[in-house]
């Protein structure tokens, strides 16, 4: 300590009462700095003592000297100080019962003392369990019962099985903290039953009562006979117990390891290939797997292999329709229709004997061959195209491709009959499209002339150009019809409401208002008004009219109109 021997004859006598702390075990503690007028840098320290005057050995009980707002320092990992005085007790241990913490301050009178005499208060001991009070094992498993016990004097702790005659005590223990842990070795069917974790100390004692069973094997094995490569695909083991279920889902396969061996699968079956080449693993230095349609495929070793393993430790895949262990194991993880009769081979490299290969073929199971066919499907999109003057239309095809699989007998060669039935269904179709796609000319057609008749073709439109008007939401508009100022011979004025400026196929559905001869007007649009002059009310601009071209049609004897 800072703190010079010689002050030590202040603390002779016993003027200063200590201030008594209850405290509970293991609590944390604050002892508060409590001088009325601290001065910066003011040397402050602290000792736990087992006297009032620390038996004259203050350097002995030393915890912390203290520079008021300036430095702190400390050494026991058990305690913190802070700038302020304070002294933290970061957890209440039984040494610390009946002990005086003493702050010493050094004034310009000399050292004032402040004494805390810590007593830890005595309580009976409380079990609380951790674990489930009802556990369930496998055979043969460590079992390890878990609880909290807060008490003081520190208790004893015991497990005992209860039997019929008495109780046969497992284990027993002093707990020095508030952590039990309780373990019944290797747990057989025989050692279910209730078992009592007990504890006591001066004060008092609790119980409390867990039960492990174990009746149950953790090693469940099912067989299926005579296993081959038809049965395989997914098979599902399920396990339920009080508390809920699991299950859990395999995909048996069948494995190979003979060096040109013919596997038959089926399409879309998962399978292991065995690599009998490295059968042996000493020396392997590398594996490598080759997907070829011969066995002599030197020349492009690179474009087939599809898998790898490296010094038995490092796996690496070239395709992801596979996977491969590290004691190079191929996986094949769906079989596909060019998997059929292809040449799986295995080489792997020793660092002193050099090369083995070891090659496996592919076979699909005869009837059960996929063969992929293409069906296309047609799609017939139309619109029509109309310059001034000549009107027209165009059509457009586009069609999607979808592959699909069917399941053929065999993989003889088709006969005309069977190649025809084949290709009768796409022909029909293509013949029926093509009499749709001229019923569809030949309405666009009369539906343009019919247009012109009523003098809605395009050249009495929007080939004057477009006006933009900038509006307001829910505003009240006015639309003036620039081309019906002379309203001489002018026998129809028409509004109409167009996505684009070209809606010559639609102007009936379209139309929102209409003055006849100058003199009848009507509104075909409960939220337009027209005025016999052709000027267009917008009673209440809408978010469907943003953006939108709204033609304004004056038909004439002998001129076109104008768009807005």
């Amino acid at each position: 300590s800072l703190f010079n021997a010689n002050v030590v004859k202040l603390f002779s006598h016993y003027d200063t009462a200590p201030d008594l702390i209850h405290v509970e075990i293991h609590q944390r503690v604050l002892l508060q700095f409590s001088l009325m007028q601290p001065e910066y840098g003011m040397l402050i320290g602290w000792f736990s003592c087992p006297t009032r005057d620390c038996n004259n050995e203050w350097d002995k009980h030393w915890i912390a000297d203290i520079y008021f707002m300036d430095k702190v320092h400390f050494e026991n990992p058990h305690y913190s100080a802070f700038l302020n005085g304070t002294l933290l007790i970061k957890k209440v241990l039984p040494m610390y019962d009946e002990r005086y913490f003493i702050m010493r301050v050094r004034t310009g009178t000399g050292d004032e003392p402040n004494i805390y005499h810590l007593k830890i208060v005595q309580e009976r001991p409380v079990l609380t369990l951790v674990s489930q009070q009802n556990i369930y094992a496998f055979e043969g498993m460590d079992v390890f019962l878990e609880a909290q016990v807060k008490a003081y004097p520190y208790p004893r702790v015991s497990l005992s099985r209860v039997l019929e005659s008495n109780e046969s005590v497992i284990q027993e223990a002093s707990n020095v903290s508030s952590q039990i842990l309780m373990k019944i070795p290797s747990i057989t069917n025989a050692d279910s039953g209730d078992y009592v974790l007990y504890t006591e100390n001066t004060v008092g004692n609790d119980t409390v009562t867990v039960r492990p069973t174990s009746n149950i094997d953790s090693q469940t094995r099912f067989k299926i006979r005579n296993f081959t490569v038809l049965e395989g695909g997914l098979y599902t083991c399920y396990a339920k117990n009080p508390f809920g279920h699991d299950t859990l889902t395999c995909n048996p396969v069948t494995t190979t390891a003979a060096s040109g061996a013919e596997v038959t699968v089926q399409i879309n079956q998962t399978i292991l290939l065995a690599c009998s080449a490295s059968s042996n693993s000493e020396n392997v230095e590398h594996i490598g797997w080759y997907r070829c349609r011969t066995a002599d495929c030197e020349s492009k070793w690179d474009n087939s292999r599809i898998a790898r393993v490296e010094r038995m430790r490092e796996p690496f895949v070239d395709n992801t329709d596979f996977d491969i262990y590290v004691n190079g194991t191929l996986v094949i993880k769906r079989v596909k229709a060019v998997d059929d009769g292809k040449l799986f081979i295995c080489k792997a490299k020793r660092n002193l004997t050099g090369v083995e290969t070891s090659t496996t073929i592919l076979k699909i199971a005869k009837g059960d061959v996929y063969m992929s066919e293409w069906t296309f499907i047609w799609m017939l999109e139309f619109g029509a195209i109309l310059t001034p003057g000549k009107p027209g239309a165009i059509l457009r095809f586009s069609f999607r491709i979808h592959q699909i699989s069917i399941q053929k007998q065999g993989k003889e060669d088709l006969d005309f009959e069977t190649a025809f039935n084949k290709v009768a269904p796409l022909i029909f179709s293509l013949t029926a499209l093509l009499v749709i796609a001229v019923i569809i000319i030949i309405y666009l057609v009369v539906k343009i002339k019919k247009n012109k008749r009523h003098g809605y073709s395009h050249n009495h439109c929007c080939g004057f150009g477009v006006a933009e008007v900038t509006v307001k939401i829910h505003e009240r508009r006015l639309l003036p019809c620039s081309e019906s100022s002379d309203l001489e011979n002018v026998e129809h004025i028409a509004w109409f409401r167009c996505s684009t400026a070209d809606c010559e196929l639609n102007w009936n559905k379209l139309r929102i208002a209409h003055v006849q001869n100058v003199e009848e007007t009507i509104a075909d649009n409960p939220n337009f008004d027209v005025f016999t002059n052709g000027t267009l009310l917008i009673r209440k601009v809408l978010p469907v009219d943003d953006g939108k071209i709204t033609p304004k049609i004056n038909t004439r004897e002998s001129s076109g109109g104008s768009c807005h």
